[in-house]
């Protein structure tokens, strides 16, 4: 009786330790199995451009490595079905297949790698036969810009100005598609393993069209701000924005007027010059707008003004309203930027901003009080 106990449970330990060893291959057995299913489809994907082709033949060349990193998994199931088989227990058919599946994992990949070969070449060519053709077409389309670019000069109306503008900024759209263009050659270049081109044309094209997408889409912003500052509502003046506009457009102006000199683009120099003195007359105009829009400006303030103008000239008293006002007419008609007047327009503006100052800070105070 002793004898059978013995036997049983000797029985029951090996059945009990043949179903872990069985468990544990199974799933090493499936770790293996999704790690090399993930590198054959890896190996696989589509093609779609040379970067993914070069990508490609990158990871085929880590193949061996990664297979390797397997190894001891595959030599740890290996191990385990040997030992079932030496002990002599049976595991299921699916089982064995899944075990084999897994051990001849690395000959599938590397001869999948190895089949990959012909295709990436293949398709390198093709790839490399896309660009050139690319480039063909890239060079008909500079030719067409830079031959804009060369006519540009004749344009000299300003009664044209938005018209112009919009073809500048035509223009230097199709030179940064062009250029986005090059860059896309010279990395596909280093990886095709050709010299790539220096596109000197492109950039020198770039170059000289600068100063006219300069001189024309300032000159269409200034125009249509001034008009907008001058005749649109007094209180919809965004003073801070109106100043950055002037000084930077004065600049360019300044610039260009003296470039197309120097190079005897006379139309484009006049261009240049008259919006400059037109900018240098507009801005007195700054500081009446920079002074007058200030938060702290108040309806006693506008009244103290309103007499201050009236004395200053000597007339008849009229309220300013600043919600019907505009900068034409504080400019024009009462002269706010001439020197007689601008000190009694800063001066109040200084006492509204001190004021609102004062507020600002009681208003904290109570505040904190509450």
């Amino acid at each position: 009786a002793i004898r059978n106990y013995i036997a049983a449970k000797h029985g029951e330990v090996a059945a009990q330790i043949m179903q872990h060893l069985t468990a544990d291959a199974q799933g090493k057995t499936d770790s293996i199995c999704a790690a090399f299913a993930e590198m054959l489809e890896t190996v696989n994907k589509g093609l779609p451009d040379i970067e993914a082709v070069t990508a490609r033949r990158d990871y085929l060349s880590e193949l061996p490595k990664l297979i390797e990193e397997q190894q001891e998994a595959i030599d740890a199931i290996t191990a385990i079905k040997d030992e079932l088989e030496a002990c002599q227990c049976g595991i299921s058919d699916e089982a064995f297949f899944q075990i084999y599946e897994a051990i001849s994992w690395p000959v599938t990949i590397l001869r999948a790698g190895q089949e990959k070969t012909p295709e990436l070449d293949k398709k390198q060519e093709d790839f490399f036969g896309v660009m050139e053709g690319e480039q063909l077409t890239f060079a008909k389309d500079l030719k067409r810009v830079a031959a804009r670019v060369k006519e540009f000069s004749a344009h000299t109306d300003l009664a044209k100005v938005q018209e112009v503008s919009a073809e500048a900024k035509e223009i230097a759209e199709s030179l940064a598609q062009l250029l986005a263009q090059t860059k896309s050659f010279k990395s596909r270049s280093i990886l095709f393993g050709v010299e790539a081109e220096d596109y000197e044309e492109l950039n020198k094209t770039i170059k000289d069209f600068e100063p006219y997408q300069s001189l024309w889409v300032t000159a269409d912003v200034w125009i249509k701000r001034k008009k907008e500052w001058l005749d649109g509502g007094f209180l919809e003046i965004d003073a801070e924005d109106l100043e950055a506009v002037v000084q930077e457009s004065f600049k360019t102006m300044f610039k260009q007027a003296r470039f197309f000199a120097q190079k005897d683009i006379a139309g484009c120099a006049e261009v240049a010059s008259t919006l400059r003195d037109e900018i240098e007359e507009f801005k007195p105009c700054v500081p009446v707008a920079k002074a007058l829009r200030n938060p702290g400006m108040r309806d006693r303030h506008w009244a103290e003004l309103s007499q201050k103008l009236a004395d200053t000239s000597d007339g008849e008293l009229v309220q300013l309203e600043p919600e019907n006002l505009t900068l034409r007419k504080m400019t024009e008609e009462y002269k706010m930027q001439t020197p007689d007047v601008i000190s009694s327009v800063l001066a109040t503006a200084e006492v509204s901003s001190k004021e609102f100052a004062i507020e600002k800070m009681l208003d904290k105070m109570l505040g904190l009080w509450q």
